[in-house]
């Protein structure tokens, strides 16, 4: 190195020019180089570490948030069950209620039916909860709305679903006829069952006859000066009840005569 005042050749280490005495401009490049690559260390770790703790923090809060939204989700679909079930069931127990009435409405049996197999008596003439020789608003009362009316040579024909009733000017009822499963006869014979079970309940005396592919068998009983009859009519092919009717004979013969 050469002295910055005098321009003699001295020596790297010198501090002072021998022949001019001027001081040298030496720096601590070591001293100073070292002192700034450990700060520009310190300060590269200080800047490498604050990101990843702020990506920590960071994923740490989108956990939280997937957490809050799973469970919000789990309570929400977990109403929604509830609810759904809650509804089904009302609505289940709801039709049974329904069914219920309409079964008591339309299948009533006597309380103290007539022993199997016995012959026709006065408390066989029931059919859907009606009484041969009743009236038009126990009708109404058992079978509900009427959904039409006829007149006929008999009297006057009302319809109730599967059911049909003739009454005359009175309002005695003296034909009931009925395609309906739910209606059954005072010993609980109803459409649709076999003609074994017909005659366990009514024995087997009976008329029997024939219309085209149906067999006809008719109980009769005298009752209070008329001829009552209640008629099953078996369809051939199965052997089993196509309808069922109870009519006063003697007043709808009458019609004829």
């Amino acid at each position: 190195m050469f002295c910055s005042k005098c321009g003699k050749e001295i020596s790297d280490q010198a501090k002072f020019c021998g022949k001019c005495g001027a001081k040298s401009n030496i720096q601590p490049i070591a001293s100073e180089g070292f002192g700034r690559s450990c700060n520009t260390v310190v300060s590269n770790e200080s800047a490498t570490s604050n990101p990843r703790e702020k990506s920590k923090k960071s994923n740490k809060l989108v956990i939280a948030v997937i957490a809050i939204v799973v469970c919000v989700a789990v309570v929400a679909a977990s109403l929604l069950y509830l609810i759904t079930t809650s509804s089904n069931n009302q609505g289940t127990n709801q039709g049974a209620s329904q069914q219920k009435v309409e079964n008591n409405q339309s299948s009533k049996v006597l309380s103290t039916p007539v022993a199997a197999g016995s012959p026709l008596a006065g408390d066989d003439l029931n059919l859907a909860g009606l009484k041969i020789n009743g009236n038009l608003e126990q009708a109404n009362s058992g079978l509900g709305k009427c959904q039409s009316q006829k007149q006929t040579r008999e009297g006057t024909v009302s319809t109730y679903g599967l059911t049909e009733l003739t009454t005359v000017a009175n309002g005695k009822i003296i034909n009931i006829t009925t395609e309906d499963p739910k209606c059954a006869s005072a010993r609980g014979v109803r459409v649709g069952d076999s003609l074994s079970t017909m005659t366990s309940a009514y024995g087997n005396s009976f008329t029997k006859m024939t219309a085209g592919d149906l067999d006809i068998y008719e109980y009769s009983l005298d009752y209070q000066g008329s001829k009552c009859v209640l008629r099953f009519a078996i369809k051939k092919s199965d052997n089993r009840i196509s309808y069922i009717g109870l009519r006063n004979a003697t007043a709808t013969d009458a019609a004829y005569n």
